[in-house]
């Protein structure tokens, strides 16, 4: 079975091959290495890896840090960098604590749209929040995901904060990652990060079941607690980030 390993490895004999190398190895060998984001299978057709950090004289190249390509299977194969930016938003969309509903509403305020395919059947995706904030009642962040062809009212909550009063700066990194196929995952539950650092929570990662091979949405909502009290939230920016 032929792959092509994605970054350097080293076997338990010493033998060490490069990112970008293709052999012909045992098929129990090829699959723990592809298990493992070593490697890939290196099929017929494949497109070329992209050099990275190639020198325009030589054409050598020194793989740093997280430089490293990301093999993503759906209708082809798609290639994508560790630590790339798969989506971003700056929405500078405020919710003010008036009106008939809006101090006890759930309220969407932004959304980014994952491409399908970015992740792989392990990948990670820290997604990447800022909320500015005024007044001091109490205030509560959502954060949602779900299909492309769901809603915010439909998706499936995670991460997401409760309990806000007088901060006025909130920035949240929650994660989902894929457990081993493209359609089941786990996330960040809400409260995991306290205000006082102390970054604990008695409730279970969250369980999600979006199909990442095509596109699919996170949301981001707010409520405020007490009508017509003097308080408002602003997503400032947002983006999403693949690890691997």
């Amino acid at each position: 079975m032929f792959i092509r390993f994605l970054r350097d490895y080293q076997n338990g004999a010493g033998r060490m091959y490069q990112g970008g190398e293709v052999i012909d190895a045992d098929k129990r060998w090829a699959d723990q290495l592809i298990a493992e984001g070593a490697a890939v299978e290196n099929r017929s057709g494949d497109a070329s890896v992209v050099t990275l950090n190639a020198d325009p004289l030589t054409g050598g190249v020194a793989l740093v840090g997280a430089d490293y390509i990301v093999p993503i299977f759906t209708s082809g194969l798609v290639k994508r960098m560790a630590g790339s930016i798969v989506a971003e938003a700056t929405p500078n969309l405020t919710l003010l604590d008036t009106g008939a509903s809006a101090g006890t509403a759930n309220t969407q305020i932004g959304m980014l749209t994952i491409p399908g395919g970015v992740m792989g059947p392990t990948s990670r995706l820290l997604i990447h929040s800022i909320i500015s904030a005024t007044g001091g009642n109490g205030k509560t962040i959502f954060v949602r995901a779900g299909p492309a062809s769901g809603t915010y009212a439909t998706a499936t909550g995670f991460a997401g904060q409760s309990g806000l009063t007088n901060q006025v700066t909130m920035a949240q990194t929650p994660m989902i990652w894929n457990q081993g196929t493209l359609a089941s995952q786990l996330a960040t539950p809400a409260n995991v990060v306290s205000y006082s650092n102390t970054g604990n929570s008695t409730t279970p990662v969250v369980a999600l079941s979006i199909d990442t091979s095509l596109d699919w949405n996170i949301y981001f909502g707010v409520q405020m607690n007490v009508l017509n009290g003097g308080d408002s939230m602003t997503l400032r920016h947002c983006y999403a980030q693949i690890l691997n």
